[in-house]
């Protein structure tokens, strides 16, 4: 799945370190003198894992934030780790400003090989770090690309380019309520990135309404990596459905496959309902879009052709359904009432719903 062009006139602040050569990062930045430097109109590491905070607040300002910068001759299989922090909160002292995060996310792309190269998600928190989810790049070329990460309310997801398949998205514990700044990390003597950009990560931009987004929007707002889903009957005392109780579980975010997906079994072990979600084709092109459902089984004479779906952005929240389910369907074991070939109508009908939120 693509990300989508941010939207116009976002930009917070861009750095292409097109200053001096040998000189510290200084301007806009706070960091220890000497730990970064200017190397032809790039950004080149000193001292490795240095954190680099842009000194610039959001100005809404929030947590929301679009920020990437491109690494220059990457060195394949060296392991060296480009990070990107997001949602920063930081203290800030000094003259020139040295500032030290406090708390964090950030996003991390190792270099390694071809297919074994690592994008991964985390937090940094109370001194500590956690890794959130991690995944392998596939199809990684040249040494040169864009390293993009993204953080919204609740999900968090980072990629790079040059590459068949790179994103990694997961959802978070929460922002923090003043991180308000970004910033980077290089991990080894001599790496370089070119193009710092921090942006507004706003869906709700009137102009176009194309800013990016981890995998799916609903209006202003952000479907996260996992989904609960509840299938229940209508009406809920129909004798035809009257062992779906309803049924719940979750469905998680494939990669691959570009969908959500997960599932269960509902009424008797023999009836399994396999859902797979995923975004329509707007969310190409517009700001808002709805899901789409793919049910591969489950009552499946029950859900043929277009379903009326009812969607909700305020709760994140999208209702497929109704399914119709005929008294004489014999592929859907919802019933405890068996099938009398002899009076085929005694169990009645009635139709479910899928019910899919964050």
């Amino acid at each position: 799945m693509a990300w989508k062009k941010c939207c116009c006139t976002c930009v917070i602040y861009k750095d292409e370190f097109d200053r001096e050569d040998g000189t510290p990062l200084r301007g806009r930045w706070c960091e220890v003198e000497g730990d970064y430097e200017i190397d032809a109109q790039r950004a080149r590491c000193l001292v490795p894992d240095t954190e680099a905070i842009l000194n610039v607040r959001h100005p809404v300002p929030e947590s929301r934030m679009y920020v990437h910068f491109i690494t220059v001759d990457e060195n394949a299989d060296s392991g060296e780790k480009y990070r990107i922090l997001l949602n920063v909160e930081r203290t800030a002292t000094g003259t020139p400003t040295v500032c030290n995060p406090v708390n964090y996310y950030y996003a991390e792309f190792e270099r390694n090989g071809i297919n074994d190269s690592v994008v991964r998600i985390g937090i940094g928190s109370g001194g500590s770090e956690t890794v959130i989810k991690e995944d392998d790049i596939v199809g990684l070329t040249g040494t040169t690309r864009m390293f993009t990460a993204m953080i919204d309310e609740n999900i968090i997801c980072a990629g790079v380019t040059n590459a068949v398949l790179s994103q990694v998205a997961a959802s978070h514990a929460g922002s923090f309520t003043d991180g308000y700044y970004s910033g980077f990390s290089l991990s080894a003597v001599g790496m370089l990135i070119d193009d710092f950009t921090f942006e507004r990560k706003d869906t709700n931009n009137t102009s176009n309404g194309l800013c990016a987004s981890c995998l799916c929007t609903c209006e202003n707002k952000e479907w996260p990596e996992t989904l609960n889903v509840r299938i229940y009957p209508d009406p809920e005392d129909c004798d035809r459905l009257d062992q779906l109780d309803p049924c719940e579980f979750e469905i998680t975010w494939n990669r691959v496959s570009a969908v959500w997906e997960g599932s269960a079994s509902c009424c008797s072990e023999d009836e399994t309902f396999d859902i797979a979600v995923s975004c329509s084709v707007s969310y190409y092109e517009g700001e808002g879009n709805q899901l789409a459902i793919d049910m591969q089984i489950g009552c499946i004479n029950s859900h043929d052709g277009n379903d009326t779906v009812v969607q909700d952005c305020d709760t994140l929240c999208v209702t497929f359904g109704p399914f119709f389910v005929s008294a004489t369907d014999l592929t859907c074991l919802c019933s405890s009432i068996p099938f009398d070939l002899m009076n085929p109508n005694a169990r009645g009908s009635c139709s479910f719903y899928v019910e899919v939120c964050a």
